[in-house]
């Protein structure tokens, strides 16, 4: 059987937490490192979907939403398609 993927969109915050750790200790230089992880550490754990995965695009930006005519012609990029929370879709609302 074939696995269904992920998007990295629409996951639970903690399995990202190795990376932006890492992430953040890279831009000790650049950003309040002190802030941001104080805010990641509130909300890493907030509760999220708790219903089954559904497919999302994952990255539904402006320029991946093209209009013709006031209406929706076409949505390109698919790149973050994958199961997840489907509240990141909502990000042209």
């Amino acid at each position: 059987m074939e696995t269904v993927p992920y998007s990295r969109r629409g996951v639970k915050l903690t399995v990202l937490d190795e990376e932006t750790q890492d992430t953040l200790a890279q831009l000790k230089d650049d950003i309040d490192v002190s802030m941001v992880t104080s805010l990641w550490e509130k909300l890493k754990d907030i509760t999220c979907w708790s219903k089954p995965s559904i497919w999302i695009h994952g990255d539904l930006l402006p320029g991946n939403i093209l209009i013709k005519n006031n209406q929706l012609s076409v949505v390109i990029d698919f790149s973050d398609l994958g199961l997840g929370d489907p509240a990141c879709d909502l990000v042209p609302a």
